[in-house]
């Protein structure tokens, strides 16, 4: 049964028709054929009777109402197509094969002249919304209020952003779960969050984080700048892969083997 909060927008809270939200925006090329998988489905993706669902119109959820779907298309989607521009030139740079066949990860500083910074914020939260469940948007007002409104600024701190430059193969979004980092004491924290990887960018919000999620590529304070206020970007990210549905898991496939051996060796001993 459908929970009374999914049929509200995610932005306004409006119960009404939702539209279709491209999620990232058709306007950096999600227009085609896409596979949408679940966990169960992924994890039996060679089973003939796995498949997932087939959209012809690119990835993307019915979530937003159309005013507020316009919105990000007028104001914040323009701006995102510069980051996206600038990451798929990032990418093409790099000699992804040899990055993925070491254990450590890569890491690229990404400058970009007279960039909107709080239009990007604003989009990237839209995004999240868009794929997170009604109850998240609800019990959330401030992320809402702070993607509704264009001259909204800032937010507060058990929010925070991050990026970072993201090759695939696959592309995953998820609306909200919990991931485990190690941290310097040898123990796991609990992070809360969101992720929209989808090449050239891995999008990613945590509520409440305990450690950084990532490294580097924190750009919370994007959401510090007012929609007309311009200036450079300058970040140094973090190169990841998406071999696993899991979101943060950003590890090459040689890390992720080297992994597994050493998993495997722990078992055996």
């Amino acid at each position: 049964m459908l929970d009374p909060a999914d049929r509200a927008c995610r932005i306004c809270g409006e119960v009404t028709r939702l539209s279709f939200e491209h999620v990232p925006p058709k306007g950096v090329g999600n227009t085609g054929r896409v596979e949408l998988l679940g966990i169960e489905a992924w994890l039996n993706r060679e089973d003939r009777n796995a498949d997932g669902t087939i959209s012809q119109r690119g990835s993307g959820v019915y979530s937003l109402c159309r005013d507020c779907n316009s919105r990000a298309g007028e104001l914040y989607v323009p701006e995102f197509k510069k980051l996206h521009g600038t990451g798929a030139k990032a990418l093409a740079e790099l000699d992804l094969r040899a990055l993925d066949a070491a254990e450590d990860a890569g890491y690229m500083e990404i400058d970009v002249q007279g960039v909107r910074p709080g239009r990007l914020a604003k989009q990237i939260a839209t995004m999240l919304l868009a794929i997170s469940p009604g109850s998240f948007a609800q019990a959330n007002p401030a992320l809402t209020e702070y993607a509704r409104e264009p001259n909204k600024i800032g937010l507060p701190p058990e929010y925070k952003f991050y990026l970072a430059l993201y090759a695939g193969p696959n592309a995953r979004y998820n609306g909200g779960s919990v991931a485990m980092k190690l941290n310097d004491k040898g123990s796991f924290d609990s992070i809360p969050v969101w992720e929209l990887a989808y090449p050239p960018f891995a999008y990613v919000l945590t509520v409440d984080e305990e450690i950084p999620a990532l490294e580097t590529g924190n750009v919370t304070a994007f959401t510090e700048a007012g929609i007309n206020d311009t200036g450079q970007m300058s970040v140094t990210l973090k190169v990841g892969f998406g071999h696993t549905i899991f979101p943060l898991d950003l590890r090459t496939k040689a890390k992720m083997e080297a992994d597994r051996a050493t998993g495997e060796a722990e078992e055996a001993a």
